[in-house]
């Protein structure tokens, strides 16, 4: 009998040491089942507005050209995004914090990456553009000297190496004040308020609203860089989120009709949004307004308005005194937008008007023009229709060309006028006054005045109608056009906002139709046809005299004509530049990396073509700092291309120009031959080489200096400004952008490879692994149903009586193999499940069977502890899955609940919920701890407590049956818990498994 133990004994030992070891090789090979049933990842974005990059849209979700990448990326990799709302500021600082994973639209630099780590694809390339006030030229840097230049704080185009205070202070432009506001919007209003001079925004964000608001764009751009996502730095998700979102973001870029290419053209190419209109309850058509200026609108329920009587057709009072004019229809309009009333001040001359507008008695004018006395206490709107000023002369007056010609002369000008307010701010002439334009008209046409200077709508009008024809329009007055606006009291910006808003909503055919209801009338400038026969005998005998002053004025005209074709062709040439640019960029964006070589010597020949260049060159620093020519392009050559060689190793080893480089200076020389006295060895060097002119940037990437792209022209003289600097500086960063990218790729593409190969072997140990397992599961099990089966016999003393320390050890190996039996069963179950090789049998079947079925199995173990089992279920279900799946699966929770409770109550709960069933089990056990939930469905994984030893357990229960609910019944698992208050587990399950595998054909494939 001792001998027949110690037998068993050995062989038990031995089989449990094989389990073992087969359990550490299950282990230690990977498990993309495990990962692919864990739930979504949520993951939190920081998001600030920025049209059109990120921005609320009218459903109030998050949308643009970041939102639009992320959610690509997310559908790719099954995260879900959650948007943390806040200004610029907030978000960076929540970044640093680790409160949120990823912030979109963030420029790299040194200073922050010190803080944040960053993705290592770039989004796309933008830069800083300088706007100003709608009445300021400024066409170069030094021109902002003494200026105040809003800023929005915290941007890299405000601070830093390319900021445009470190750009101005290197350029000794002092400005007045730089003004800090919280977002690129706040530094249009302040220039559309003219609380600022100049201010600085990024390109895409000028490009899209430039048009909204009462600014001048000039041609100064700065700082190219490019655009990332940013993350905290030691996230816990930093590292998944980086590499996830890099390589679906190559992927998007090389396929053309991704998300990413539809993105860009949705919000690059159609322009500026239209403010949004909404029906109220009443049917009436309103614009959108915040939660402030809605509140403002209640407090301001009437606007007080005068108008011009005699400002024809723009406005005028008709003969039973009814508002009329172009301004009557945009007032109409923009009182129905906004839900303003707005009330006429009426029997006020103008004059009159504008001294109660000072007193804040009358708070807007529908249509002004701008003057300085004017702004000291009105605001003006975007403007929404343009008017000609002309000057008006008796028709026996001398041949004028402007108002040049009549300084000395007597003018008359309406009183509190735009006219008046131009000639007092932009010229010598003091006007003389009059209380209406009917009145100053008929004082030229008398001999009181000698010229009168105003509308030409308004004075062709008023000549008719006076039938005035010693009268006639002489010359323009200033501009061509000037503009016209709602002007409101300096205390009220926010009605401007709002009437901005109001004005955007109104659609071109909306304005083209008012124009067209308005502007009827007929008026034919030149002398009237009686007068010329009046006066014909005059002109013949005074023509030789006006021929001389023709031929003056043509002299003049021709100069004026010249100028003008030289700032056109200007302006041709720098729209060329852009174009050339904006097809550079978007070529490499999408080339493939092996093409970049070849499409790079494309680019340099058009650039060599364009600034006049014999040689385009890029030069690029490598691992020990030394400057190598990458890339080259000669004229003359055979297909313009040259090696590097040709230019000469000083070309890249210069000390002087090296040291320039390297420090981020750019070395402009327009002529050799000019160079200063004490530059003669860069003189001598240069004239060698043939070089009359030279130009080279120098390229940076993550705050470092890479290379330097460069063009020279054997021309001595050619002059480089401010559009080609702009131009070179950002086809440079595209070249190194591209460059960048090759590399990446070609790395990308080796270790695809080796993944590639890596996980072939590993499929290949899996597929080994499952065989093993599969083979070995009968070579186990038969032994130990020997034993157990012996063991039993043994035990009811089938075989002689025991006594009791034999029944006992007996006992022992008979509970010991019974549990290493299931620890078998479930691995193998696992391995099957993981290597697909388990079939589902679906069967139609009673739930409450199969519950009572479950009941009935945990029952002993219940009633030794003595614990209450309650079931919860209304109504029969028939179900029709794997019955022995689901009864695996309900067993697997009861006894897991009996096993750590120790007293109370284990609750068994049904619920139907559509096509799904919900079977939870609760019970008031030991509870689980937060920290510790996350391993509850890991195999092996047991959870500390005095009932650990006590429950026995293999920890694979909660695992096989999460990857019985997920994989085999197509339902999903869940749990909560509370320390000392107990656990509920719980599966959702199809309660047909045919109509849902049935579905889920139907939509594969589908966009959903």
């Amino acid at each position: 009998m001792n001998s027949t133990l110690f037998f068993v004994s050995k062989r038990h030992r031995w089989i449990v040491a094989f389990v073992l070891w087969l359990l550490c090789l299950v282990v230690s090979l990977p498990s993309s089942a495990a990962e692919a049933i864990s739930t979504p990842l949520t993951v939190k974005v920081g998001a600030y507005d920025n049209y059109p990059k990120i921005f609320l849209d009218n459903t109030g979700k998050y949308a643009g050209i970041f939102p639009d990448i992320l959610s690509a990326v997310a559908k790719r990799q099954g995260w879900k995004l959650e948007y943390v709302s806040g200004t610029w500021p907030e978000c960076m600082k929540r970044l640093e914090s680790g409160k949120i994973d990823i912030m979109v639209d963030v420029a790299y630099s040194k200073k922050r990456a010190a803080k944040f780590d960053f993705n290592d694809e770039s989004v796309f390339m933008n830069w800083g553009a300088i706007y100003t006030r709608a009445d300021l030229d400024v066409a170069t840097l030094t021109e902002l000297q003494g200026l105040r230049i809003a800023v929005m704080k915290g941007s890299i185009h405000t601070s830093g190496k390319g900021g445009i205070k470190g750009l101005l202070k290197r350029f000794d432009v002092k400005p007045a004040k730089f003004i800090e506001v919280a977002s690129y919007k706040d530094v249009f209003q302040m220039l559309d308020m003219e609380q600022a001079d100049a201010g600085v925004v990024n390109r895409i964000y000028g490009v899209v609203f430039e048009g909204h608001y009462n600014v001048g764009k000039t041609s100064i751009i700065f700082n190219p860089i490019n655009l990332h996502f940013a993350f905290p730095k030691k996230g816990k998700l930093t590292k998944e989120l980086k590499s996830a979102i890099d390589k679906d973001l190559i992927e998007l870029k090389r396929e053309k009709n991704s998300s990413y290419y539809r993105s860009l053209e949705k919000y690059l190419t159609i322009g500026p949004p239209m403010t949004p209109i909404v029906s109220t309850k009443d049917g009436t058509e309103r614009i959108a307004l915040t939660e402030e200026e809605e509140a403002w609108v209640r407090a301001h329920p009437v606007v007080r308005f005068a108008v011009d009587p005699e400002f024809v057709p723009y406005e005028f009072l008709g003969a039973n005194g009814e508002f009329g004019g172009i301004a009557s229809d945009y007032v109409r309009l923009v009182s129905k937008r906004l839900g303003i009333k707005f009330e006429r001040v009426t029997d006020l001359s103008w004059d009159d008007a504008v001294k109660e507008a000072r007193e804040k008695n009358i708070d807007a004018f529908p249509c002004v023009g701008k003057t300085g006395k004017r702004m000291e206490f009105l605001r003006y709107s975007r403007p929404y229709t343009q008017y000609n000023r002309i000057v008006v002369t008796r028709t026996n007056a001398p041949f004028i060309t402007g108002l040049s010609d009549i300084a000395d002369l007597k003018i008359a000008v309406q009183e509190n006028t735009s006219h008046e307010g131009y000639l007092l701010e932009n010229t010598a002439i003091r006007p003389v006054g009059y209380k209406t334009l009917r009145d100053a008209l008929e004082s030229v046409s008398r001999g009181d005045t000698d010229a009168m200077v105003g509308n030409l709508a308004a004075v062709a009008y008023w000549i008719r109608t006076l039938d005035l024809t010693n009268l006639k329009v002489a010359a323009p007055a200033g501009e061509s056009q000037s503009n016209l606006y709602f002007a409101v009291r300096k205390d009220w910006p926010e009605l401007v906002l709002m009437i901005n808003k109001a004005l955007l909503s109104i659609t071109p055919e909306e304005g083209q139709a008012i124009m067209q209801r308005w502007v009827g009338l007929e008026f034919k400038t030149g002398l009237d046809p009686i007068v010329v026969k009046k006066y014909a005998i005059n002109i013949a005998i005074g023509g030789s005299l006006l021929l001389l002053i023709i031929f003056a004025w043509t002299y003049n005209l021709k100069k004026e004509v010249a100028k003008r074709r030289e700032v056109e062709a200007r302006l041709r040439y720098s729209n060329e530049l852009k174009g050339m640019l904006t097809k550079i960029s978007t070529d490499f964006v999408s080339l493939p990396y092996q093409r970049i070589n070849t499409a790079m010597q494309g680019a340099m020949q058009r650039i060599g073509q364009v600034l006049q260049a014999n040689t385009v060159y890029l030069l690029r620093v490598d691992s020990s700092g030394v400057l190598y020519c990458a890339e080259m392009w000669k004229e003359g050559t055979k297909g313009g291309s040259s090696t590097c060689e040709d230019h000469g190793l000083e070309l890249v080893q210069t000390p002087w120009r090296k040291e320039k480089i390297m420090n981020g200076e750019m070395i402009i020389i327009p002529s050799v031959a000019a160079l200063e006295p004490g530059e003669e060895s860069a003189k001598t060097w240069l004239e060698g080489k043939h070089i009359g002119s030279l130009f080279e940037t120098p390229l940076s990437y993550e705050g470092n200096i890479v290379g330097l792209l460069g063009i020279s022209s054997s021309k001595d003289g050619v002059k480089w400004d401010d559009v080609e600097t702009a131009f070179m500086q950002l086809t440079g960063q595209v070249f190194t952008n591209a460059f960048k990218r090759q590399n990446f790729e070609q790395a990308l593409q080796e270790n695809a490879k080796a993944l590639r190969i890596a996980n072939d072997r590993l499929q290949e140990l899996d597929h080994l692994k499952s065989m093993f397992i599969a083979s070995m599961s009968h070579e186990l099990r038969t032994p130990l149903n020997s034993i157990i089966g012996f063991t039993g016999i043994m035990i009811k003393g089938m075989s002689g009586e025991l006594n009791d320390v034999q029944k006992s050890q007996l006992g022992r190996v008979y509970q010991s193999s019974k549990h290493l039996l299931a620890l078998i069963t479930d691995v193998i179950d696992i391995s099957k499940i993981e290597s697909g090789r388990v079939d589902v049998f679906i069967e139609p079947f009673s739930l409450s069977e199969v519950i009572q079925e479950a009941v009935t199995v945990v029952e002993p173990a219940r009633e030794k502890k003595g614990l209450a089992l309650q079931v919860n279920m209304n109504g029969e279900i028939l179900m029709k899955t794997d019955r022995k799946r689901v009864l695996q699966c309900l067993l697997n929770f009861l006894s897991n609940s009996i096993k750590y409770t120790e007293k109370g109550t284990v609750t068994l709960s049904v619920v139907r919920q559509d096509s799904q069933v919900e079977i939870e089990v609760k019970d008031t056990g030991i509870g689980i701890e937060e920290k510790d939930m996350p391993r509850l469905f890991e195999p092996f994984e047991r959870m500390e407590s005095h009932l650990k030893v006590k429950a026995g357990g293999t920890g694979l229960g909660l695992y096989l049956t999460k990857k019985l609910v997920s994989e085999m019944l197509h339902g999903e698992v869940f749990m909560h818990s509370k320390p000392g208050q107990g656990s509920t587990f719980g599966m959702r399950i199809p309660i047909d498994l045919n109509n849902f595998s049935k579905n889920n054909d139907n939509n594969a494939g589908k966009d959903l």
